[in-house]
């Protein structure tokens, strides 16, 4: 008699699974399907590219400000200059302050470099995706790829209806993007973006142990090289109360293309 018992608790497992993992009741099959059947998507894959093009342009140059408040540490702000091209990598130049002007960072098929030029070194530093971009909540991987549609593969694990402060009443989708292969920089990602128009509004990231240990905060939207996007970043630890870093865009051009050059050792050790 106590037979049927079991797969029934399993099942009932299997279908409460995404409410342990997120804290939120999963969607209806029909509303996940008429979510991505809306945009245009074949399957939840789709929505990490989507979301990738409209929080950057396929190829870009950029001007921005990073600002890092730690507890118990000065504030530290660094400007810097980048170039990112699709299917190519992305180039940076720190602007200031004056002691790190002149920084390069080249990402480039899945390496990330940095060179010094005040170094007495003439070659460049291999980089760990997963570590601190200089000293900030942000990652090394968040800063020079930060295209997760390479590394994770997405579902629709909520849907729900709330307020924004700056969006107004909106319907918040969550997207989950789980790690695809060992050397992905998070275990998982969950995004959470505005139902209609894709606009991401926060994101939490999850280290490889499960543990929840950073969000992001996107705000300021405005249209930046023709398009509505987030203006302002804020990632926030989890793990040392108020410490974060923050990102503003300065300047935003969308190009056509970008030179090859850039993406080239040479350009990253010039003198």
């Amino acid at each position: 008699m106590k037979a049927p018992y079991v797969p029934f608790v399993f099942f009932t497992i299997i279908m409460l699974l995404p409410v342990f993992l997120t804290g939120e009741t999963p969607p209806a099959e029909k509303e996940i399907l008429a979510f991505l059947n809306g945009h245009g998507f074949a399957s939840p894959d789709g929505v990490f590219t989507r979301v990738e093009e409209i929080i950057f342009p396929r190829n870009y140059h950029a001007v921005m400000e990073m600002e890092t408040i730690e507890p118990g540490k000065r504030d530290r702000s660094i400007t810097m200059e980048s170039w990112y091209a699709k299917g190519k990598g992305t180039f940076m130049e720190f602007l200031s302050p004056v002691r790190q002007r002149g920084i390069r960072i080249l990402q480039k098929e899945g390496s990330l470099w940095l060179y010094n030029p005040k170094s007495n070194s003439p070659r460049p530093v291999r980089l760990a995706p997963e570590d601190s971009f200089q000293g900030s909540v942000f990652s090394n991987n968040d800063i020079g790829d930060p295209q997760y549609s390479d590394d994770y593969r997405a579902a629709v694990v909520s849907i729900q209806e709330v307020d924004h402060p700056e969006l107004g009443a909106i319907r918040l989708v969550g997207v989950e993007g789980t790690a695809t292969h060992p050397k992905a920089p998070y275990g998982r990602i969950v995004m959470y973006l505005e139902a209609e128009s894709l606009l991401p509004v926060k994101a939490e990231y999850y280290a490889k142990s499960g543990l929840l240990f950073k969000r992001m905060e996107f705000s300021d939207f405005r249209i930046l090289a023709g398009t509505r996007r987030p203006g302002f970043f804020r990632m926030n630890s989890l793990e040392i109360d108020g410490y974060f870093s923050s990102v503003r865009f300065i300047e935003l051009e969308s190009l056509n293309s970008v030179e090859d050059w850039r993406f080239n050792e040479s350009a990253l050790t010039r003198r």
